[in-house]
């Protein structure tokens, strides 16, 4: 998949790893929503995955 997703399915494919993920302890991902700054109109997500290799 790249780009915007098409069906809700595959964001929720896509974006479940992340979230399953904020229980581990060290995190492997960090995630940011991207808001406007005037209006806090969502524009997007970055994130980083650290490697265990």
């Amino acid at each position: 998949m790249t780009g915007m997703p098409k069906y809700i399915d595959e964001t929720r494919e896509s974006v479940r790893p992340y979230i399953d993920g904020q229980s581990y302890t060290p995190r492997q991902f960090y995630n940011w929503k991207i808001l406007k700054r005037d209006s806090l109109v969502f524009i997007g997500l970055a994130g980083i995955k650290f490697s265990v290799d």
